[in-house]
């Protein structure tokens, strides 16, 4: 049996702030996500052919689902380059639909039975069939209308009505009645309507078990604390360290804090729990966490990859790294000092042994091209200082460039307060332009080589010296930069800072081109590690467009150090080896030898 997740859609927004970093879709429950559990239901029911189809943050589910190997069925992933309704996600892979599949929401846990429905289905021959809900409390969501023998007869605002909890079992013939145009069209709203309309008929079956949507935080919240809570709680892959505490492989908890704990407690892989740390249950503790000494954790959620800080005391709470949300106020605060909350990094021996020659090959290549090319540095400041066409016959040997990799941001409104303080760094290159060319860069937008986004190249620039023109054709205008790694500002591979006024316009307004928005993808640049090489410039630089360099930037950055929401990606990719890190630099020097993208 075929079955299509939609692991995107509005109510991805119901678990805001939490999903501005992850996908609703992966938000873990039982420090495992959700889609995880969904797809797990899926299979035990018979379901051996998935396509799972997200706009936000695809990179982690598409990872996650590896092709659908952990469950030993075929999986596919479908791409939405912008959120689309239920129903035009649909419409958007009708080659999956030659036989009737069953359609589920990523935004909720319902125990059911698939064969209950099918067999509706087939007994009234529909196009369209839905799980309805019967709920006896006010609960958004479209209400239908349903005749004794199960037929919908159509939506409804009645109160007592059943709800449609967004499963459904959908037949070529209904995906055909969905037009192209449509880019928010709904199975409810919609698809519903046109199927009655058509004269085809829709079937409605009662839920007769838990439905568990997740419509906020708090019913997030309690979705993992009343699971944990349950008599028929899974243990079998958990090792029990303690009257109702479980903890997967790999944990190490102090006996002090052991003593303290109170169930029912959940404990991830790989934690390490402090001596007097506090655990009062019902708690989940997620995988890779730590817990420092003196912590008091009291029916709360701590996700993968957390620092708890000594003695910091979180009551009914969800903590993500540094954010941090209030269930009660249902309000997220994003926390800078890292000691307090923060994210825990944990990288193997082979990867540190990596970044650690890479370390010394940055500092000794660079005292080493200082030392080498000292003479033709001082002919060339010479040259620069006396470049012809200058006020008063000559200017300043060095540009001193702000660039900033990542730029300040606040983010305020009702569910979250989030402030990042911008990390910056001046590059120190030799002058190229005219003493004046920053007053005249906004009469040269119209010549500027990018059509889109926020960078700023300009073809032959008349700001240009001389002079200039050969050190930029030649790249020995950023000869000065090795000064930048050796005192550890930059490294010889990494991602090239942007000016002030770039940064800031691609945080703020982001990158589309043409219809296509890479906005999310662009910047992930602003967590990568600085350098002088890279994807970029060995590839063809300023030859490249705009969204080839956004694509560039961001492979760069989820090499090195990329905290979101990378980061589930990150460890599958190639990370950044020594030998990449010298290939890299190869690929680059040659590149600026033989001038490839160069635009003076």
């Amino acid at each position: 049996m075929r079955a299509c997740i939609l692991a995107g859609g509005p109510t991805a927004g119901a678990l805001d702030p939490l999903t501005r970093f992850i996908p609703l879709a992966m938000a873990p429950v039982l420090n495992r996500p959700l889609i995880g559990h969904i797809i797990t239901a899926l299979v035990r029911q018979g379901v051996d052919d998935l396509l799972v189809t997200s706009s936000s943050f695809p990179e982690s589910i598409d990872v996650y689902l590896h092709d659908g190997v952990p469950w030993r069925v075929r999986a596919r992933f479908a791409l939405e380059g912008k959120t689309l309704g239920s129903a035009a996600s649909l419409r958007r892979v009708p080659s999956f639909f030659t036989e009737p599949v069953l359609v589920v929401p990523a935004d909720a846990l319902v125990e059911w039975r698939c064969a209950a429905l099918v067999a509706l289905h087939r007994r009234h021959d529909a196009a369209l069939t839905l799980l309805v809900a019967p709920v006896d409390r006010e609960i958004a969501g479209a209400r239908v209308a349903v005749d004794e023998n199960g037929l919908v007869t159509g939506l409804t605002d009645g109160a007592n009505a059943p709800v449609f909890t967004g499963i459904a079992l959908v037949a070529p013939q209904a995906v055909k009645l969905i037009p192209r145009a449509a880019m928010h069209a709904d199975i409810a709203k919609d698809l519903v309507p046109a199927v009655l309309a058509s004269g085809l008929p829709v079937a409605a079956l009662a839920l007769d078990a838990p439905w568990r949507p997740l419509r906020d935080l708090r019913a997030y919240w309690e979705l993992n604390l009343d699971l944990l809570s349950r008599p028929d709680f899974q243990t079998e892959h958990l090792v029990r360290i303690a009257p109702n505490v479980w903890s997967e492989v790999g944990t190490h908890i102090h006996p002090s804090a052991l003593d303290l704990a109170r169930g029912p407690v959940l404990i991830g892989r790989d934690c390490r729990i402090g001596a007097g740390a506090s655990i009062l249950g019902p708690a989940v503790i997620g995988n890779h966490s730590v817990i420092d000494r003196g912590a008091s954790i009291t029916r709360s959620i701590v996700l993968d990859r957390t620092y708890i800080g000594r003695r910091t005391e979180l009551d009914e709470a969800i903590i993500r790294r540094n954010l941090h949300i209030s269930v009660p106020r249902q309000f997220g605060t994003a926390v800078e000092e890292s000691f307090i909350i923060g994210e825990v990094r944990s990288r193997s021996l082979r990867r540190r042994a990596h970044r650690a020659l890479i370390a010394v090959t940055d500092r000794f290549l660079a005292l080493a091209g200082l030392v080498i090319l000292s003479p033709l540095f001082g002919v060339l400041a010479i040259l620069t200082r006396w470049s012809p066409g200058d006020k008063a016959g000559r200017g300043p040997v060095f540009y001193r460039s702000r660039r900033v990799a990542r730029p300040s941001e606040t983010l305020a409104d009702d569910r979250l307060y989030a402030h990042t303080s911008e990390r910056s760094v001046d590059y120190y290159v030799l002058r190229t332009m005219y003493v004046d060319a920053a007053k005249r860069l906004d009469d040269l937008a119209a010549s500027n080589i990018y059509e889109a986004g926020p960078y700023r190249k300009i073809k032959n620039d008349p700001r240009v010296t001389r002079i200039g023109r050969f050190l930029r054709k030649t790249s020995l205008d950023e000869l000065p930069l090795l000064f930048n790694v050796l005192r550890g500002d930059l490294s010889l591979v990494g991602v090239w800072a942007l000016p002030t006024y770039e940064a800031e316009e691609l945080a703020h307004s982001g990158l589309v081109v043409g219809r296509v928005d890479l906005s999310e993808t662009a910047r992930l640049r602003f967590g990568g590690r600085l350098g002088l090489a890279g994807f970029w410039q060995a590839r063809g630089r300023s030859g490249l467009s705009a969204e080839e360099r956004a694509t560039h930037d961001a492979f760069q950055a989820a090499l090195s150090d990329v905290p979101e929401p990378l980061d589930r990606t990150r460890e599958c990719l190639a990370t950044m080896t020594y030998g990449a890190y010298l290939r890299i630099i190869l690929e680059t020097f040659w590149a600026a030898v033989s001038r490839r993208g160069s635009v003076g």
